[in-house]
């Protein structure tokens, strides 16, 4: 719905003056820049983290040629709040489908990794203008080259034509007399070179749809909340400027505050959900009428998939965005917007709001109820290698907690945040991240090269894999034995035996002693308690 695209019309306006710069002649370029120059800035919402390649090599010279031009910016400028021309909401929010359908053509990875670039780079800002660092501007505009180049050319052409159509001719100007001249057309000239090395790494075709999930509890819930509320909807007035206003009393970089908690929370939304959740919103938008409300069916399809989204994420980030969010918004917002609605029909939609939460919580607390099931069960994400390798280097597991809930939240960020001590640091750490990736297909033996990618990583330097293969590798330790029957070489000595502790667990209160397992830092129950030894 129309006040949806509001939260985005920010991007638009930025790239409205991307994408005007050539009718101007700004600088002169050849006409292909357009469609690049359109990808990116609509891609603002999405940017990965660089890696080695030819796109993060080109970042770093879009960087030189750009980064004076940056500093002089102001972003925390209010304009940027402002339509790019004529107020048209419903012609914007067909500029702002094509960037939905953009962002739902993205590699999922990338915008992950977009998310946690631009969440690094709000980390960085500093001076009066609100610039990020010079690295961190590095990082974010490969980020945003690598999700343009993972989306076909014609859907950057449509977020291209349909932004076009929306922007004032006079804007590109206006903004250019804000900044140095000179300084700003070396930044598009260097623009133009980067965007030929993205479009010559651009995909050809586009992803396959998400997976939508059917039949769940949350998919029933969301229809009890749009019948509750979908009157309410009919009130609003989604063809209003005043969602275009400023937060009262508020400056940009406390408002900046809240966003980032948002990139932070959609950074760690599953990626099929959240291609389901802009194909829903899509679908919607296809649907909106002459008073920009979208049809009873595809607002409870946009309320699944957002719930389903939200149930993706824990708990605890899903809070931050809350607080961060109540603590910008003064109580006089929710009394004006209130004001304009039929009571009754609010009443009633936030009560189906708190019903609907409710399930969504629920699927949260069943999400982590499986992950702990299958860490227990020894099913993690940790190959058996890396196991060994934790237990025996590190001494201690990846995710060690005192309490299931901690792990959980340890596993969720990932083997990346993991704290390894000083005797699990360097070739080692590597090689235990290299292996832990949270998807398969990441892992160090199942990348181009298979096997032989462990074989030849820096911590086996020295060891003979062909003497392995022909089983004349010496033993590493040849103990002393009495005789045929000396067992005494198989007991554990005493300080290598794992820590027992009393384990409670935090459903129904019942405990036993257990031993941590290696792999994600919970404990087995232990039965009967005979032994200690491995």
């Amino acid at each position: 719905m129309v006040r949806g695209a509001r939260k985005f019309l920010a991007l638009g306006v930025a790239a409205a003056v991307v994408y005007s710069i050539k009718e101007l002649n700004f600088v002169p370029g050849p006409r292909h820049a357009a469609p690049v120059a359109a990808a990116a800035a609509a891609s603002m919402m999405m940017a990965p983290a660089a890696f080695a390649d030819e796109i993060g090599d080109a970042s770093k010279k879009l960087g030189d040629a750009s980064y004076n031009f940056a500093k002089e910016v102001d972003w925390n400028n209010g304009i940027f709040l402002q339509a790019p021309g004529k107020f048209q909401p419903l012609k914007a929010l067909k500029a702002i489908d094509k960037m939905i359908e953009m962002g739902a053509a993205a590699d999922p990875k990338l915008l992950k990794a977009a998310a946690e670039a631009h969440h690094k780079a709000i980390g960085s800002i500093s001076g009066p203008n609100g610039v990020t660092s010079r690295a961190d501007w590095d990082e974010v505009n490969a980020a945003l080259g690598r999700v343009v180049a993972s989306v076909p050319k014609a859907k950057v052409m449509a977020v291209y034509d349909a932004v076009k159509d929306i922007t004032d001719p006079k804007v590109p100007a206006y903004m250019k007399s804000l900044v140095n001249g000179p300084d700003a057309e070396k930044a598009y000239q260097g623009f133009l070179e980067f965007k030929d090395v993205v479009a010559k790494n651009q995909v050809t075709a586009a992803s396959a749809p998400a997976v939508v999930p059917s039949g769940d509890k949350i998919g029933a819930a969301a229809k009890q909340l749009s019948d509750a509320s979908y009157p309410f909807i009919k009130d609003i007035d989604w063809l209003s400027d005043i969602y275009l206003k400023p937060l009262p009393g508020k400056t940009a970089p406390e408002t900046l505050k809240a966003i980032d908690k948002m990139i932070v929370m959609g950074a760690k939304m599953d990626g099929n959900l959240l291609k389901a959740a802009a194909e829903a919103h899509h679908k919607a938008i296809g649907s909106v009428d002459s008073k920009g409300v979208t049809s009873a069916a595809d607002y409870e399809a946009v309320n699944a998939a957002l719930g389903r989204l939200v149930a993706s994420v824990p708990k605890d980030t899903v809070m931050d965005v809350y607080n961060s969010m109540a603590k910008i918004v003064d109580p006089t917002v929710t009394n004006n917007m209130f004001s304009k609605v039929n009571p009754l029909d609010a009443v009633a939609a936030a009560k189906g709001f708190y019903t609907f939460k409710d399930v969504v919580q629920e699927g949260l607390i069943q999400l982590k109820r499986r992950l702990l099931k299958v860490a227990l069960e020894g099913r993690g994400i940790y190959p058996q290698m890396c196991k060994q390798l934790w237990i025996r280097r590190c001494s201690i597991t990846p995710f060690l907690a005192p309490h299931p809930m901690q792990i959980y939240a340890k596993v969720m960020r990932g083997i990346d945040k993991a704290a390894f001590p000083g005797t699990c640091q360097g070739r080692v750490e590597r090689l235990i991240k290299a292996l832990s990736r949270p998807l398969s297909s990441d892992r160090l033996p199942m990348k181009a090269g298979g096997l032989k990618n462990l074989q030849e990583h820096e911590w086996f330097e020295g060891f003979d894999w062909n003497a392995l293969q022909a089983g004349e590798l010496p033993p590493p330790y040849a103990p002393d034995v009495a005789d045929d029957e000396d067992l005494s070489n198989f007991f554990a000595d005493p300080k290598d035996i794992p820590e027992t502790a009393p384990y409670v667990d935090p459903e129904d209160g019942s405990g036993a002693l257990g031993r941590r397992l290696c792999h994600s830092g919970l404990k087995t129950h232990s039965l009967f308690e005979i032994s200690r030894r491995f």
